[in-house]
């Protein structure tokens, strides 16, 4: 592969705007798919199921 030889048309500030952008949607997307785990688990607790998350969480 020529990975030496790639060129770009990107400026470095273009690059950066992008990967902001990025990071910002996927941080979105972290929040929103945290909050329906909280949901659910809260949803679970309140019929009276116990969660042990350990074995996951280890």
């Amino acid at each position: 592969m020529k990975r030496n030889d790639w060129t770009f048309d990107y400026t470095a500030a273009r690059l950066a705007e992008a990967a902001q952008a990025k990071i910002a949607h996927h941080e979105a997307r972290l929040a929103f798919w945290r909050g329906k785990r909280e949901e659910v688990l809260g949803r679970i607790r309140t019929e009276g199921i116990e969660i042990d998350e350990k074995i996951v969480l280890g």
